[in-house]
């Protein structure tokens, strides 16, 4: 049973809207943001079953994120966006990227929600 199938008998069943659905709807996310919600939580609630961490580092990076939730280059650089200081999920507090090194390579950010 796919999420969305879940989502619909949930809102099926009755007036309750799981928290994520209210914060979807309010915010007015689209579905990779998220996904990329899903995920972090994801790895926090069952960390051996999502493991994003990257190199034995304590954090997650953009670019975990994107390999795991895109299926190729283009796909990546388009999700790029939802990253950037002005996405919905970091302007708002929800997703907060730390910026890279020395590197200056934006997707070895660290990610934490």
């Amino acid at each position: 049973m796919t999420h969305a199938t879940l989502s619909q008998f949930t809102r099926a069943a009755g007036p309750w809207i799981p928290r994520l659905e209210r914060l979807v709807e309010s915010r007015n996310l689209c579905s990779f943001e998220k996904n990329i919600l899903l995920t972090l939580i994801g790895a926090v609630l069952q960390p051996t079953k999502i493991s994003l961490l990257s190199y034995g580092t304590r954090r997650s990076t953009i670019s975990d994120l994107l390999l795991m939730l895109c299926t190729g280059l283009e796909e990546r650089i388009h999700s790029l966006k939802y990253f950037r200081k002005n996405a919905t999920l970091v302007r708002e507090g929800m997703l907060v990227i730390y910026s890279p090194e020395i590197s200056g390579d934006f997707t070895s950010a660290d990610v934490s929600q």
